[in-house]
């Protein structure tokens, strides 16, 4: 896993530039899963080799005496010949278990931070016209599971996962679709998930733990990225501050992440709470953990194979706890002043070298003369990013981290969403959030490019229609958002 991740910062840095490194790319990630896969399997019947020899030596004592007296006597003792075909190995396999079932069976306490909730989204304007038939129109009703604290004695914990293993047990939230959802830590290499018998092997070095006393589980596999932070991650800290307990208790959270998230840390950690950073793939050992069920869940990944029809996409793909989202909103603008001077317009540019704006010169030209501000959030502090986005009155931007950022935008603000085509993409992610901050959420389809940086089904570059983006614009000044 760490080989990997290692290579995967080289390429970034040094390769991705190359057209003929990224057309590789998918080659060699295909080739690195089925290695990881076949290691897994190797192992396995290691395992199963070592515990079959260690069950020959209990019940079959005197003949393995007998078989050592004859043959191997001369070449080594007798403790050292069982150690040899029974050695003992750390247990890799577990089998997996949702943390209602892990609660009931049991009887643990919970401290309730969010009650059950129904909830009715509205739905995305699509523009163009033809497209609405791909994307749900009418209100959706959701139900929203509750979100929960409890402690679990003597827990292993991993960075860049939110898996915890405990009592040879391999614990995970209910909202899990393992037949259908690839989870990042799989797709890296950390573990792999046999969905018939529902086990998973962990593919961690061998090392000792590090030892931690108390602790509130922060850890994900996409804590990283800003936007996942926000919605699956920080609003857990900031429900975590509504109850009083659990006061000398650390936050463990992953290595690594960016400045803004730790500043967001920094604001949401009222309590002044130690923090204690885990790398990726580091392996520690808690006494007691505060694990807290989901406040959002989006798959991370869907399993190879899959059609559009089997997947059937809907508007549950993106769940959101209300109450965490608009409570991390009011802890992290409550210390900021009051919003004055005119509403902006902003547009989002995005850097990354992936899904790819083909006509995003056309599209700027577009957007300045409407007087839209040109911004990069990924340039800005966090502070900043909210300062702005509180005073935005229409933001049009394609979907990507930055995005995020509509979460401190005010209710009624305009949000325009620019995205490629594709049966694979939930288009629910970012308008499912705009419905439960009450803003009005347009998306605009677009044809997809044949750009060969795009290999992932649902990340597509894309080529603005002007005519369509104009009117959706037009309407925006009519409705006056």
């Amino acid at each position: 896993m760490e080989e990997l991740y290692q290579i995967q910062i080289f390429y970034r840095k040094y390769l991705s530039k190359y057209v003929f490194a990224r057309l590789l790319k998918p080659f060699v990630v295909r080739i690195w899963n089925c290695a990881v896969c076949t290691k897994c399997f190797i192992f396995s019947q290691y395992i199963r080799a070592r515990f079959f020899c260690t069950r020959l030596i209990i019940n079959h004592r005197k003949l393995i005496s007998r078989v050592y007296s004859y043959g191997m006597k001369k070449l080594l003792s007798y403790d050292r010949f069982t150690q040899i075909i029974s050695k003992k190995v750390r247990l890799s396999y577990f089998p997996l278990v949702s943390f209602s079932d892990y609660c009931q069976f049991n009887h643990l306490k919970v401290v309730l931070l969010a009650p059950t909730e129904k909830l009715l989204l509205q739905m995305p304007t699509v523009y163009p016209e033809n497209c609405r038939d791909k994307i749900f129109s009418n209100p959706w009703p959701m139900d929203l599971p509750s979100v929960y604290a409890f402690k679990i004695d003597n827990a292993e914990i991993i960075g860049k996962s939110d898996l915890i293993f405990s009592n040879g047990q391999c614990l995970h939230h209910g909202l899990y679709q393992f037949e259908r959802d690839l989870p990042a830590e799989e797709m890296h290499g950390m573990i792999s998930i046999n969905t018939r018998n529902r086990t998973v092997f962990r593919n961690v070095n061998n090392h000792t733990p590090r030892l931690i006393e108390k602790g509130i589980n922060l850890l994900g596999c996409a804590t990283s990225n800003y936007v996942h932070w926000l919605t699956e991650t920080a609003p857990k800290l900031a429900l975590i501050n509504q109850y009083s307990g659990f006061l000398e208790f650390s936050l463990i959270i992953d290595e690594d992440l960016h400045p803004n998230i730790i500043e967001s840390v920094n604001y949401l950690n009222e309590k002044k709470r130690k923090l204690i950073t885990i790398k990726r793939g580091e392996m520690c050992l808690v006494k007691t953990l505060i694990s807290v069920s989901p406040v959002a869940y989006i798959p991370f990944e869907f399993r190879a194979g899959l059609t559009p029809n089997e997947l059937n996409i809907d508007p549950n793909f993106a769940m959101y706890i209300p109450s965490g989202i608009r409570l991390l909103r009011e802890n992290l603008t409550k210390q900021l002043p009051k919003c004055r001077g005119r509403r902006k317009k902003l547009y989002l540019k995005r850097t990354s070298s992936t899904r790819i704006l083909e006509n995003s010169l056309e599209v700027e030209d577009v957007l300045r003369k409407e007087g839209f501000e040109f911004v990069e959030p990924d340039k800005m502090s966090l502070i900043d990013q909210i300062k702005l986005f509180r005073r935005a009155r229409i933001i049009v931007s394609q979907g990507g981290a930055a995005l995020g950022n509509i979460i401190f935008a005010p209710e009624g603000c305009c949000i325009v969403a620019i995205s490629a085509w594709s049966p694979y993409t939930i288009y629910y992610y970012f308008s499912n959030l705009a419905s439960i901050l009450k803003q009005n959420f347009n998306l605009i389809i677009c044809e997809p490019s044949n750009d060969p940086r795009d290999h992932h089904q649902a990340h597509k570059g894309m080529i603005v229609d002007i005519v369509t983006l104009k009117r959706v614009l037009a309407n925006e000044q009519k409705n006056k958002f």
